[in-house]
């Protein structure tokens, strides 16, 4: 072109309008944070991990039974990291995962103010 711009390929344009498209759907999601530890008779935290050769993350949700009804479980934090960019095996990484789950669940353990039993 004259004035300097490029244009997309077409299947590349066709894929951004489509996302474009899409994005008034963000609305429609609904994550659920509101924790009542006085409305359940009892709450426990669970955390899982993983890991692969590009990144390990860690998530954890809260399960809170009510006295009525069926148990609500909500995720409450969620972590990523990058793998190093020095070659480090898969079970190391597995292990960096096991360390953020455990660290996740002692900040968000702390900051709901929840006794360890």
């Amino acid at each position: 072109m004259l004035d300097g711009t490029t244009h997309l390929p077409h299947h590349i344009r066709v894929q951004w309008e489509a996302y474009k498209a899409s994005l008034h759907k963000i609305e429609e999601i609904q994550i659920r944070r509101c924790i009542s530890p006085a409305a359940s008779k009892r709450i426990t935290l669970h955390g899982f991990g993983d890991a692969s050769e590009k990144a390990y993350a860690a998530a954890v949700y809260v399960k809170a039974e009510q006295s009525q009804g069926s148990p609500v479980i909500s995720l409450v934090a969620a972590k990523t990291k990058v793998a190093p960019v020095k070659t480090v095996t898969l079970p190391r990484l597995e292990l960096c995962g096991a360390v953020l789950v455990t660290k996740l669940l002692k900040t968000v353990q702390e900051s709901l103010k929840m006794k360890i039993e």
